[in-house]
Formats: structure tokens, C-alpha cells, sequence
């Protein structure tokens, strides 16, 4: 479930894959939100809570979250950076699966 769109799109551009959201990318794919439903509870874990993969409802991507994040004013300001990352894949020949942690 996490990230099984994302097969076949592994890029060095884009960084560490993190359980639905690339390492260079980090700070505006941070900004996702559920779509006017409530959070339904999974009975297992699949991804962190801070993934859009954690949940089992509609999402998308917050437009003025991800407006700010990718502003160069405000990341210059802030400069938000990921420090470190450490994703334990549930199938470790799928990156883009299921995780036990993260």
C-alpha cells in the first residue's frame, strides 16, 4: 500500500524514497491532508503517520502548504532540511511497500 504508485519512478533527482515522500523533497510533501472525510483507523501498520500512506482515506496535497514550502523566500528564511531518515522496509526487495518503522 505505501507507495505502490511509485514503482518505477526511482530517480537520483528525487532523493531516498521515505514511505511516500522523497528525501529532496521532503518539506512540500509534507503538505498533504484528508479530503473531507474522517481518518479511518488501520488495524496494521503500513507507514509513519507523517506519510499520506499511514491513512485509509482520500488525500491530496495541501495547495497553500506546499505553496509556502516551495517558496524560496520562506525556505531561505526557515531553511528546513531533512537531518537524517531511517525507514525499515516490511519486504526488504520492495522499498515501496509496506514499512515496520520509520
Amino acid at each position: 500500500m505505501a507507495g505502490n504508485a511509485a514503482l518505477g519512478i526511482s530517480d537520483s533527482s528525487m532523493g531516498d524514497y521515505l514511505a511516500g515522500i522523497w528525501s529532496k523533497h521532503v518539506v512540500s510533501e509534507l503538505a498533504w491532508g484528508r479530503m473531507f472525510s474522517p481518518l479511518i483507523s488501520v488495524t496494521e501498520y503500513v507507514a509513519p503517520t507523517w506519510s499520506w500512506a499511514s491513512v485509509n482515506v482520500p488525500m491530496a496535497i495541501d495547495d497553500v502548504r506546499e505553496g509556502l514550502a516551495s517558496d524560496l523566500a520562506w525556505a531561505q528564511k526557515y531553511r528546513p532540511e531533512l537531518v537524517s531518515h531511517r525507514i525499515l522496509d516490511a519486504d526488504h526487495s520492495n522499498p515501496y511497500g509496506n514499512v515496520l518503522s520509520g
